[in-house]
C-alpha cells in the first residue's frame, strides 16, 4: 500500500511532494471485521448483545442501549 501526498497540513501556497509505503497488511483485519458483520446480519439479537454490553460514556449512546435493553427483555 503506497500513500501519497502532494501538499502540507497547512496550504502555503507551496506544493511539495513525499511518499510512504505502508508496513503492515490490512485486508485480514478488514475481512475479520467484514466476518463480524455478516455474523451479525445472520443474528441481530447478537449485534444487541454485544452493543449493550459495550462501555460508554456518551449520553445517545446510553440512550439508544437503554431502549435496546428494554426491546429484548
Amino acid at each position: 500500500m503506497i500513500f501519497v501526498s502532494l501538499r502540507g497540513g497547512i496550504n502555503t501556497g507551496k506544493s511539495n511532494s513525499s511518499a510512504e509505503q505502508g508496513t503492515r497488511e490490512v485486508f485480514a483485519t478488514f475481512e475479520k471485521h467484514f466476518q463480524k458483520l455478516l455474523a451479525w446480519k445472520k443474528n441481530p439479537e447478537e449485534f444487541i448483545k454485544e452493543l449493550v454490553n459495550q462501555k460508554t460514556e456518551n449520553t445517545l449512546h446510553e440512550t439508544i442501549k437503554d431502549k435496546l435493553k428494554g426491546s429484548t427483555g
